[in-house]
């Protein structure tokens, strides 16, 4: 008897012990799988099971006609109705709320409520971080009320409106309104993002994705679907290349990052049309092109420049300096001559006592002596001058070259 007592209270341990740790259990609905946590496998971000939904921010209401503090509780309730409606929609993973848009914008947030158009969105969504921003203008006039709704998506640059408009003060037929005008716009802000994944090639490397930071190194990202041109720089080096990203894909990029080339110096244009001079030739090898080269001088010039020309002497002072010098001394020549002649007849060839010249013409070669001998000297000065000026400043296309290939 003793032992059938012990096998009967062991039947019905049995039973209670299941119940017990059934009620211990989180309950759990009929066919429904183990919480991954149970499964040891933390949180699983696969493609499969990753949130592709977009993020949507509710900057707030602008009161663009009406009193501040008569009409302040319409616009709080049409920011928290929106706000309310976007979430319960179950269209975005997160939604931002009026305050919390207020707190992150600080003083740009009055700005940013009467923004309608995609040029000061793209700024929002950047500086808020989401995929999606909604902004709202209300007015309570005498006669009328108004709401306008501007829903902007980043990837895409598309601003969709929708306006209400009611006869009287802010009811509840303009709320009821406002909820059926917002669905449309919900929608339409509901497209899924795409997830990319870029590994450059190194870790150092900056990516960026059209106008946004993605971060540094490899970078896994929920971003709108879209067209991008992608990059990622680093010290030194570069690559980019074009991404198209489709709703709810998936896209995994290496990118190769090359040496970036720097820009290439400016080639001198040669007289037949094309490449650069030659470059000095390098130690123990053959000359290479560049503009320092030590070549054999063509025919006709001097020393390695280019030939000389008669049109450049004749564009050259030194050319007019030389020649007015040599035209001094043939002209100081001539008078000299002449008073020369004048002294040669200066004599008594018949020994009556009286010269052969008169007094004037001894006075006239006097001063012709003079003005030769002026003449002589300033014609040597400008002779010697232009021919040191023609040496030290050759006309153009003429020149003594030196070793590096320029001239003096």
């Amino acid at each position: 008897m003793k032992l059938v007592r012990t096998v009967r209270c062991a039947a019905l341990g049995t039973p209670l012990l299941a119940i017990a740790l059934t009620l211990s259990s989180p309950a759990r609905a009929q066919g429904e799988a183990p919480p991954q946590e149970e499964m040891g496998m933390g949180l699983d971000l696969t493609e499969a099971t990753m949130d592709l939904r977009p993020t949507l921010a509710v900057v707030g209401v602008d009161l663009t006609e009406g009193e501040p503090k008569r009409d302040g509780w319409v616009l709080n309730y049409i920011g928290t109705m929106l706000t309310t409606n976007a979430t319960k929609s179950n269209l975005f993973v997160s939604v931002m709320k009026p305050e919390d848009v207020a707190q992150k914008l600080g003083a740009k947030h009055a700005e940013a409520l009467k923004c309608a158009e995609d040029a000061c969105m793209v700024e929002i969504a950047s500086t808020l971080g989401v995929e999606r921003v909604i902004t709202a203008q209300a007015s309570h006039g005498a006669t009328t009320s108004g709401l306008k709704l501007n829903a902007f998506t980043r990837a895409t640059l598309a601003v969709q409106s929708a306006t209400v408009e009611v006869k009287g003060p802010p009811r509840g037929d303009f709320f009821k309104k406002t909820v059926v005008a917002t669905r449309p716009l919900l929608q339409a802000l509901s497209g899924k993002l795409a997830r990319l994944k870029v590994e450059p090639t190194l870790d150092t490397a900056k990516v960026t994705l059209g106008d946004r930071e993605l971060g540094t190194g490899t970078v896994d990202v929920k971003v709108s679907a879209g067209t991008y041109l992608l990059k990622a720089t680093a010290e030194g080096y570069a690559a980019q290349q074009q991404v198209a990203l489709e709703e709810g894909g998936s896209a995994t990029l290496p990118l190769s990052l090359e040496p970036v080339r720097e820009p290439a110096s400016t080639p001198v244009a040669s007289a037949g049309g094309g490449k650069s001079p030659p470059s000095p030739p390098g130690p123990g090898g053959p000359p290479e092109e560049g503009p320092l080269s030590a070549r054999p001088p063509p025919a006709g010039s001097r020393g390695g420049g280019a030939p000389l020309t008669l049109d450049g002497f004749l564009k050259h002072p030194g050319t007019y300096v030389g020649a007015a010098g040599a035209v001094a001394l043939l002209v100081g020549s001539g008078v000299g001559a002449t008073a020369m002649a004048t002294q040669g007849r200066a004599r008594d060839t018949n020994g009556d006592g009286v010269l052969e010249v008169t007094r004037n013409d001894a006075l006239a070669a006097r001063t012709q002596a003079v003005v030769a001998n002026v003449l002589f000297a300033a014609g040597a000065v400008g002779l010697a001058g232009g021919g040191a000026w023609l040496f030290v400043s050759p006309p153009k296309g003429g020149g003594v070259a030196v070793s590096a290939g320029g001239k003096f």
